[in-house]
């Protein structure tokens, strides 16, 4: 169009501009749409990728808390496999704990003296006395020369210890 004309159909050229200003934002609009895929304009993409940005720091630290979990439930369960060992143990020690006195009390109860303890022990001592006769010159020394701080010594030490006990 030539000036002419535009002039002589009543636009002048301001209004022209007007004109072409408004068809380019149009053009912009339909361009931010098709690159956004929404109707939200350029401006509001900066807040989109800071929120893409938080998104994958927040799944990248919820992956390492999986992950931190998954190796405290294996550590859990070997503490109670470990426990249930324990456990399992200690049962078996209190029923052969359990058996033993039971034993004991049946020693006692079927003497007449009920005294099995000290008969057993005496059984002891008399072993000991029978199998080594006490040397002369180092009563009841070790190996490494040390006597036995019982006044009885060795197992018959021991016997003495037991009586006190029972």
């Amino acid at each position: 169009m030539s000036d002419e004309t535009v002039r002589r159909s009543g636009v002048s050229d301001r209004d022209d501009d007007e004109l072409r200003l408004g068809r380019l934002e149009k053009r912009l609009e339909a361009v931010e749409r098709a690159a956004t895929g929404t109707d939200a304009s350029v401006a509001d993409l900066s807040s989109a990728a800071e929120l893409d940005a938080r998104l994958t720091t927040v799944e990248e630290q919820l992956s390492e808390f999986d992950d931190r979990l998954a190796e405290l439930d294996a550590a859990v369960q070997a503490l109670r496999g470990y426990v249930g060992g324990v456990r399992a143990v200690n049962r078996a020690v209190e029923r052969r704990a359990d058996a033993a006195i039971a034993a004991v009390e049946s020693l006692e109860r079927d003497r007449p003296n009920g005294d099995a303890v000290d008969e057993i022990l005496d059984g002891i001592e008399d072993e000991n006395e029978s199998a080594s006769p006490e040397p002369t010159g180092a009563p009841d020394c070790d190996a490494d020369g040390a006597g036995d701080e019982t006044e009885t010594g060795g197992a018959s030490g021991l016997a003495a210890r037991l009586r006190e006990t029972w």
